[in-house]
């Protein structure tokens, strides 16, 4: 009952560390998303192969997902990717928990990679000591994305934000960051200094890039 990961995780998965966290494979820039929608409200993306699933939501909305991620295979692979589960972590968890919600995400999204899925490594963190673990299992310059969802709800937590955003960009060195949600200008541009950075807000899900209604030029 306890210490197993679900039904259909992949036998001899490559891990890293005694932690045993799952590797995701390399994610390059052509293949992040145009946009991203929510899984629980994927009906509303239209143009799906230019449309990535994210999990920035409350645990409840993907809960299905946790519990029987393959078969969520199918449905899921018309998009052009999908984020793994962003499993809640909080200040007040134990460490061991936080390494826990980390490891289990990171499986779900290695099952999907094993079932043919793009899965774009997404990375969240509520102490700087997260850092340890919560970039394991990610390969040297992949893209990854962030969400400073839930992440900047007060000053303290913006701060942490911002020093992890750094401290991960250093570790990994991604070639571009996603991010879903806002980000302070001043963090936008030092971020932008060595990585591409592409912010996607909640409620797009434009049709198509060609109706891209911005005049900003996309990066991707």
């Amino acid at each position: 009952m306890f210490g197993e990961l679900f039904a259909g995780y992949p036998e001899n998965y490559p891990v890293e560390s005694e932690d045993k966290i799952s590797i995701l494979p390399f994610f390059a820039t052509e293949d992040l998303p145009f946009d991203l929608v929510s899984f629980n409200d994927r009906g509303r993306a239209v143009n799906h192969s230019e449309i990535g699933i994210h999990h920035y939501k409350r645990d409840n909305s993907f809960a299905s997902v946790l519990q029987h991620p393959l078969k969520w295979v199918e449905p899921l692979s018309q998009f052009k990717c999908v984020t793994p589960p962003d499993i809640s972590i909080s200040p007040g968890m134990a460490r061991w928990q936080r390494i826990r919600n980390t490891a289990y995400s990171r499986a779900v999204g290695a099952a999907w990679v094993s079932r043919g899925l793009k899965v774009l490594p997404a990375v969240r963190w509520v102490l700087l000591s997260d850092l340890e673990f919560v970039g394991l299992g990610i390969a040297r310059g992949s893209c990854i994305a962030i969400s400073s969802y839930g992440a900047v709800r007060d000053a303290h937590a913006a701060q942490i934000f911002a020093q992890g955003a750094h401290l991960l960009q250093e570790q990994i060195q991604p070639e571009a960051i996603l991010v879903y949600g806002s980000l302070d200008r001043a963090l936008e541009l030092s971020l932008s200094r060595k990585s591409q950075v592409k912010i996607v807000k909640p409620g797009g899900y434009w049709k198509s890039p060609k109706e891209n209604p911005s005049n900003n030029p996309l990066l991707f």
